[in-house]
């Protein structure tokens, strides 16, 4: 509308592809045609005119059943979306524990040393850098940095088993030789 005109340019609609429109009827019997629609961004009275025109089968209330019983390709398309938002909400989430371990930490800056020795804010502090740790993956990476070393020791044969006895037994039996030697010459001082 322009200076109280309306414009004689008509409105398209937006189009989206078959894999989206494919999504949201995956999504819909498992959280609902409305949900699925804004998870995949598409108008939610689009979805419903979708649901509507091919006669979609939906649950009055939210089951898996149909999820069980759905074909090979649905099920994978329920999969990869399924994996795709556990993506997206594992980053988002990384993201924002991030952000909680900075901010308690540095509120823990300004906190005088008594306050920072009080039983519960020390063990406030401690949470928070244990998620610090577990967002950031520090102590893994400590770990995953430590140099293995692997020790290949090789066993004797029989052979070299046998050998190298009988080679004690000569060493053996020169060592008593050489004691009574000692023996008799301590003997004779």
């Amino acid at each position: 509308m322009k200076n109280g005109v309306l414009s004689a340019t008509p409105v398209t609609p937006k189009r989206y592809s078959p894999k989206v429109k494919e999504q949201v009827r995956a999504w819909a019997p498992a959280i609902g045609l409305r949900a699925s629609a804004r998870k995949f961004g598409v108008n939610e009275d689009t979805a419903c005119a979708w649901a509507h025109r091919e006669k979609w089968i939906l649950p009055d209330v939210f089951a898996d059943v149909r999820l069980r019983n759905a074909g090979k390709h649905a099920a994978s398309i329920v999969h990869d979306a399924q994996d795709e938002v556990l993506k997206e909400q594992s980053r988002d989430t990384m993201l924002y524990f991030s952000s909680a371990a900075l901010k308690a930490s540095h509120q823990a800056t300004l906190l005088d040393p008594e306050t920072l020795l009080d039983k519960d804010t020390a063990i406030a502090l401690e949470a928070h850098n244990r998620v610090a740790d577990r967002t950031h993956g520090w102590t893994a990476l400590r770990q995953q940095n430590q140099t293995q070393v692997a020790v290949q020791v090789q066993m004797p044969t029989a052979q070299e088993d046998a050998q190298r006895k009988a080679e004690h037994a000569k060493l053996d039996e020169i060592a008593a030789l050489l004691r009574d030697k000692r023996a008799a010459k301590q003997l004779e001082s």
